[in-house]
This record gives structure tokens, C-alpha cells and sequence, in this order.
């Protein structure tokens, strides 16, 4: 074999290994940009879809007041299409919220139910939603009705109100305190 000869060989070993590894870099490549645009893809899908939320909450107008919220927290329509409960919701919600059932909640949109004030209870429950492309959802809360029993509120009243001016003054700060 001849010095050009060999010259050659290495000439074809070393092209063909540059474009082995060329290949193989262009196969990693377009395996990360996959993986990217999917991840794109599924964040882009995480921020569009519902958020469906249910809590205890607490207000003050002239005493303490609970009510459960149920929210769809998301940015696309949520089709309720089971609530399940296990536990107590009290009295006044011994329907767990059935009506929700076979609705929607739009984004951003909230429903609430009022808690007997008697009522002292913790439950668990489980809401099955889906978003306007059918994917489905599932998401389970525990709610405690004790949870803002030591926590302190209080309303201010003047001592020379009336009960109209009270009244007018107490529903605004509810209303604010809903709108935020």
C-alpha cells in the first residue's frame, strides 16, 4: 500500500466518522427540540385549563360567617361531571352540591353555600371536571369548618350610627373584601 493509498483510507475513515457523529449529534438535537416543544406544548396546555378549587372561607359583616367556595381558578371552562363526599357538609348542604353536576363554571367564576353556624365538621371531597377538549380532571380537598374558629374579627361600629348607615357600611367592606 502506497502512501497515497493510505492517505486516502484515512481520508475516508476520518469523513466517515465526521459524518457518524454529525448524524448522531443531528439525532440528539432533534430528540431535545421534541422534548422542548413538548414541554412548550404542555405548559401552554397547564396555563389554558380549569383550576377547580373548593374551600372554606370566612367573612364579617355583623358576625362571623362561613361558606364553602367552590372556584374554577383556571383560564377555560370546567364541566363538572361528579362531586363525591366523604363526610358531613351539614344540613343546609346535605345535597353535596349535586346541582353543580352536568354545569359549568366559567374561569375565573365562584359559587358559594352557606355554613350553618352550628355546624362543626370536617369532610373530604372530590370534584371529577373536564375542559372543553374532554380531557378530565380530579382533585380532592379536605375541608375543616373549624378552621378560622381562633381566628379573631371584629366590626367596627359607631356609636352614633343608625342601623341603615351600619348596614350600607358593613356591605361595602363584605363587598371589597369579595372583589379582591
Amino acid at each position: 500500500m502506497s502512501i497515497s493509498d493510505l492517505i486516502q483510507l484515512i481520508s475516508i475513515v476520518v469523513s466517515t466518522l465526521t459524518s457518524i457523529i454529525g448524524i448522531i449529534l443531528s439525532v440528539k438535537a432533534i430528540r431535545q427540540t421534541n422534548v422542548a416543544n413538548n414541554l412548550t406544548r404542555q405548559s401552554a396546555e397547564d396555563m389554558a385549563r380549569p383550576y377547580v378549587n373548593i374551600f372554606v372561607d370566612a367573612f364579617s359583616v355583623k358576625s362571623q360567617d362561613k361558606v364553602y367556595v367552590i372556584k374554577n381558578f383556571g383560564n377555560s371552562p370546567a364541566y363538572i361531571t361528579s362531586i363525591s363526599v366523604n363526610g358531613e357538609l351539614g344540613e343546609i348542604n346535605k345535597y353535596h352540591f349535586q346541582s353543580l353536576v352536568n354545569n359549568m363554571l366559567a374561569p375565573g367564576q365562584k359559587v358559594t353555600s352557606t355554613i350553618d353556624k352550628n355546624f362543626k365538621g370536617c369532610s373530604e371531597i372530590t370534584v371529577h371536571y373536564r375542559d372543553v377538549n374532554k380531557k378530565v380532571y380530579q382533585d380532592t380537598f379536605n375541608l375543616d369548618t373549624q378552621i378560622f374558629d381562633d381566628f379573631a374579627f371584629r366590626t367596627t361600629e359607631a356609636s352614633n350610627s343608625n342601623e341603615t348607615a351600619s348596614a350600607i357600611r358593613q356591605s361595602t367592606m363584605a363587598l371589597l373584601r369579595e372583589l379582591k
